[in-house]
């Protein structure tokens, strides 16, 4: 159901709605990561998976219960955004550097013969620039994150960090490590020249932490205890910092 579309610097594109994907490789090649979508069937995931303890969790503070008027607002406000990367994609030539991701939802196209259109969202892999949640001055942190957010497409100095969650049921298939070298292979290196990443799970996290590891990140210390707030009053805890260096 897809073909190379070149007008999208070579990103598949749903031949029934036109959307664009990233395909994983095989054998998770039933998976594919699209851009947000704000309809009913995501949002009753959002709301599922992320009233799941074993889910929020993992993540930082989010609204608790989270409920559909919550899921909506978060796609509504997450829309624009991707908007505005798809037209940044459309406008650059080839050769441009690209300094945005809009593919960030991880969908299952087995449950759906095939198909993109339709395919349930099972997670979200979102690749952004860095923010720094590591650095505990915050007068520093926010320097150093308008000094990123400074950097033009291209620049090698330019950082990033991933933030990811993924529906329980898949947990265990390695779903969620060939999501992130998809992103990182297809398209944040030939499309991005991607030379830095930032990974900061929560203290503990011991899944999202073996993800990064599988592809490549190193682990260069855990952070003081307490500098940031768990999802679900979980507390606060520490990070675990880890960086992926390309050609390291």
């Amino acid at each position: 159901m897809a073909t190379v579309d070149s007008s999208v610097h070579g990103l598949q594109t749903d031949t029934m709605t036109g959307e664009v994907y990233l395909r994983l490789a095989a054998p998770h090649d039933y998976i594919v990561i699209t851009p947000i979508r704000h309809d009913a069937a995501d949002v009753a995931t959002l709301v599922r998976n992320l009233n799941d303890v074993r889910v929020a969790r993992t993540l930082r503070p989010l609204p608790y219960p989270y409920t559909e008027a919550d899921a909506h607002w978060w796609l509504g406000r997450m829309v624009s955004v991707r908007d505005a990367a798809l037209q940044k994609i459309k406008n650059a030539q080839d050769g441009d550097w690209l300094d945005v991701v809009p593919m960030m939802i991880i969908r299952d196209t087995s449950t759906t013969d095939g198909r993109v259109s339709d395919a349930p969202q099972i997670g979200n892999c979102d690749l952004h620039k860095n923010v720094y949640f590591e650095v505990e001055d915050d007068d520093e942190r926010q320097r150093l994150v308008e000094e990123n957010m400074a950097r033009k497409a291209g620049d090698a100095g330019l950082q990033w960090s991933f933030g990811m969650w993924l529906d329980p049921a898949y947990i265990g298939r390695g779903v969620m490590s060939a999501a992130m070298n998809a992103l990182i292979t297809q398209w944040a290196i030939p499309k991005m020249n991607l030379q830095y990443i930032a990974g900061t799970p929560f203290i503990g996290n011991i899944g999202s932490r073996r993800v990064m590891e599988k592809n490549g990140f190193k682990w260069v210390r855990d952070t003081a205890d307490g500098i940031i707030e768990m999802g679900l009053n979980g507390g606060r805890t520490g990070l675990h910092v880890l960086e992926w260096r390309r050609n390291a």
